[in-house]
């Protein structure tokens, strides 16, 4: 009989456990093969990469501990697209788009290693409307061999429907392009295993979830983790812990990036101040995407965006625009990436996700911090609040070298 390795899909709500379910059948699987395929379907989410990606993982080893606990995951990472949002309610047709391409490149992977390897998939926990037509849109293009769905034995609204064939002859997928219209004629001859399983994840009301030692984080808390986990690696030589203003960052001229900014209309003459003390993504795209401004080959391009379908492949999934010095042209950013990394990049990429405050107030350094208000500044905050600029925010501030904070540039590593 030919064997053929499972792919499986575990479905549910927000909240019933499926990414335990999924670390725990992992390991399971990795008895049994030498590589197990993790293609990750929820950017808001995400268990190896930061959020706002969709990525596909290779793992060897098991897994223990929430997502921040291996976001660092040993060579996981095989392909990895920065979408920029943390939900694809703004952008289903991209999100389908890179879906597509996780999914081409698992065939690829396994064509090239000439082996088994079962694939597993994280969906996301959205169980109405738009959610449940993407969801049938990945099963009509993963063709899934085994559907576990997980449902909640108290909570009922964070259940899906049943998730059988007949479901998915009746539900509407999203009216996509024609680069999907293969998945859509398969559609009749879909076919594969539903099983369910009961949720023993405790309601909100239960005694077990009032416990006093019990902190229960938010997503937002999980997405913070994460980037601290992954920042980490800039000090993991070190004996002591370093705040992030003495670690020696990369300098690059402004002409060798483009920037782009996912989720907001921004003027070309703005980016800078979008740019400056945020959270990127290090991203490759196609060079005839990229355009220059005026035609000075001076100042960082911007990334075209009618033409066609640009597909931004992130190369390091996080970096710090420490600085950028208006004098000499050149971004100063810090990174955990290697140098043979950052030489493939040609485009930093801003999304919505955000450092976390203790970026900037957590320092061992005395002056003002930029883009922060400390509350007692302020009458409609309470003391000592600290607040967060948004954005839009941002564009206030003057674009400046930021010596006060970030004073050792000077002997920034050339990238």
């Amino acid at each position: 009989m030919h064997f053929v390795a499972p792919i499986v899909m575990p479905c549910g709500g927000k909240d019933v456990g499926k990414s335990t379910f999924l670390r725990y059948f992992i390991n399971s699987l990795l008895n049994d093969y030498k590589y197990v395929a993790y293609i990750d379907c929820d950017p808001g989410q995400c268990e190896f990469t930061l959020a706002s990606c969709l990525s596909l993982s290779l793992i060897t080893e098991p897994l223990f501990g929430p997502p921040h606990s291996h976001i660092n995951h040993n060579g996981s990472n095989k392909k990895c697209f920065f979408l920029g949002y943390l939900s694809p309610n703004d952008v289903p047709g991209m999100y389908l788009h890179y879906l597509r391409k996780c999914y081409d490149e698992f065939i690829d992977l396994k064509s090239r290693l000439s082996l088994k390897i079962p694939l597993v998939i994280n969906t996301m926990g959205w169980n109405h409307g738009l959610g449940l037509c993407l969801l049938k849109e990945s099963i009509l293009l993963f063709k899934p061999s085994h559907i576990i769905q997980i449902n909640h034995p108290i909570e009922a609204n964070k259940n899906m429907p049943i998730l059988d064939i007949e479901w998915l002859k009746n539900c509407d997928g999203w009216p996509a392009s024609k680069r999907f219209e293969k998945e859509k004629q398969s559609e009749k001859n879909m076919f594969y295993k539903l099983m369910t399983l009961k949720s023993n994840v405790p309601s909100k009301n239960s005694k077990f979830t009032k416990h006093p030692l019990q902190k229960n984080l938010s997503a937002k808390d999980h997405r913070n983790l994460a980037i601290l986990a992954y920042f980490s690696k800039l000090n993991e030589f070190d004996v002591y812990f370093r705040p992030i203003h003495h670690i020696r960052p990369y300098r690059i001229s402004w002409s060798k990036l483009a920037l782009h900014v996912t989720h907001l209309k921004v003027e070309y003459e703005q980016l800078f101040r979008v740019f400056n003390a945020s959270l990127v993504c290090l991203a490759n795209v196609d060079k005839k995407f990229i355009k220059s401004k005026h035609d000075n080959p001076d100042l960082p391009g911007y990334l075209n965006l009618f033409e066609d379908d640009v597909d931004i492949r992130c190369l390091g999934f996080g970096s710090i625009v420490r600085a950028i010095n208006i004098e000499s042209k050149e971004f100063y950013i810090l990174t955990p990436e290697p140098l043979d990394v950052l030489n493939e990049v040609n485009l930093l990429c801003k999304g919505m996700l955000n450092l976390p405050l203790e970026f900037f107030y957590e320092q061992d350094c005395t002056a003002p911090s930029p883009y922060l208000t400390v509350a007692n500044q302020m009458h409609n905050l309470r003391s000592n609040q600290i607040s967060n600029e948004p954005v839009q925010r941002k564009f206030l501030f003057m674009v400046r070298f930021l010596s006060i904070r970030f004073n050792n540039n000077k002997n920034a590593n050339n990238w």
